[in-house]
Order: structure tokens, then sequence, then C-alpha cells
């Protein structure tokens, strides 16, 4: 939730807070240009396998290929989440290094 796994360490130790916070909204705002391309692939690949079914079990490939528009939209909801949470696109003010 902090950025912390995504940021280069080498990077962001040499930068100053307003580079730090442009660094994340650029992270933030791949990060989510990558989950909507994968949303939009995802449909083309659900449709794919729409007609398709397992032949052990009889189930529709679709409920497993369900998983990546599942984790692409609870993928932006995090991201939005965390952008909300950390005010990172409103405008920075005196106090906002003293977040808790």
């Amino acid at each position: 939730s902090r950025g912390d796994l995504i940021s280069i360490d080498f990077f962001s130790v040499q930068m100053g807070p307003k580079a730090k916070r442009v660094q994340m909204i650029f992270v933030e705002i791949c990060t989510a240009a990558l989950m909507v391309a994968l949303l939009i692939y995802s449909q083309k690949l659900l449709d794919v396998v729409a007609i398709k079914r397992a032949p052990a079990t009889g189930i529709p490939y679709g409920w497993v290929y369900l998983a990546l528009p599942t984790f692409c939209v609870a993928g932006l909801y995090f991201i939005f989440e965390r952008a909300v949470k950390t005010r990172l696109f409103a405008a920075s003010t005196a106090d906002s290094g003293k977040r808790a």
C-alpha cells in the first residue's frame, strides 16, 4: 500500500519529496494502464473460451478465465483506494509530510 515494492530504491532514495510524488503518480498511472489493457484483453479471451468446457468436470472455461478480469477490477480499485487514502493526486500542502 506504500508503493515500496514498486519503487526503485536507488532512485527513490536520492529523490526529494516532490520527485518521489511524481514517481508514485507515474507508477500508479502505468499500473492502471496495464490493468485496463488486461481488462480489454480478458474480454476477448472470454469470448474465445465461452463455448468450451472442461472435459472432466464440465465446468465452463469462462469461469476459470474470469480470474483475469476480476484481478484487473480489484487492481484498479486498490489503485484508486491508495490514491485517495494517500491523497496522491491532491495538491501538496505544507503538512503533507506529517501524514501518519
